[in-house]
């Protein structure tokens, strides 16, 4: 599943819902939980942005960069 935090904008994919942000460490953000599911326009920016770093890996490979 893919969750999203509130105070960083750090969005990763995870089994269960953790209870910190494991990018900035929060647990809360004003009264809420820092960490939430994702919505369907956030869940849809991770996967173009995981697409484009692999296919940025595949070319570098290619090229001989890594």
């Amino acid at each position: 599943m893919i969750y999203f935090c509130d105070c960083c904008h750090y969005a990763f994919s995870a089994d269960r819902l953790p209870g910190r942000c494991p990018d900035c460490g929060k647990q809360a953000h004003g009264i809420l939980p820092a960490v939430r599911p994702a919505t369907p326009v956030e869940i849809a920016d991770y996967e173009r942005v995981r697409l484009e770093i692999m296919k940025e890996e595949q070319y570098d490979k290619l090229e001989g960069n890594l």
